[in-house]
């Protein structure tokens, strides 16, 4: 069975999105054969889909950490400006 969950996150400027995209995108290498994750980043949008076969454990925990490492980078941006 293939699951897809479709994850949209709204910044408040395209340089931000930017930025987290840039931060974000080391999760999306070395991942197991079973699972597929795009992000696309349009003005101050940046949506991620993630697919998985088999493994709905899995694909939480992936959209868990995701939304964690938007947050962690997010916190960190802001403190540098």
């Amino acid at each position: 069975m293939e699951t897809r969950i479709s994850l949209k996150i709204d910044l408040e400027d395209k340089t931000l999105a930017k930025a987290v995209e840039e931060a974000l995108k080391p999760d999306n290498f070395d991942l197991p054969n079973s699972m597929e994750i795009r992000m696309t980043r349009r003005g101050r949008s940046i949506t991620i889909q993630v697919k998985v076969l088999d493994n709905l454990p899995s694909l939480t925990g992936t959209i868990q950490e995701i939304i964690q490492h938007c947050e962690v980078s997010l916190r960190s941006i802001s403190q540098t400006l």
